[in-house]
């Protein structure tokens, strides 16, 4: 059988870059809602500029929680790893 070997150390820091991300995300979700209320309603409802702002906003909502649930399931998963393979390497320790 093939060995399995995941670099923790790579995912990991890959995971610990999406929360600069996230907050990225979250700071240009708020900078469009400030753009919302600078913009006059009449030319907002002209154009149908709110709802496009609004559409947009809403991919950035959906974008920003699949981020969050990415991160929290690496971390989630790396640990579930290293634990196993803590596990799996004392047992194969064992039979040698």
């Amino acid at each position: 059988m093939a060995a399995i070997k995941i670099d923790v150390k790579k995912v990991r820091n890959a995971n610990y870059n999406l929360p600069p991300m996230i907050s990225n995300l979250s700071a240009q979700k708020r900078d469009i809602n400030m753009l919302k209320w600078r913009i006059a309603s009449e030319i907002q409802d002209r154009r149908e500029i709110r709802e496009r702002l609004n559409a947009i906003l809403r991919e950035m909502d959906r974008a920003e929680k699949q981020l969050n649930d990415v991160y929290k399931m690496t971390g989630a998963a790396v640990t579930q790893y290293m634990k196993m393979e803590t596990s799996l390497t004392a047992n194969a320790a064992r039979f040698q």
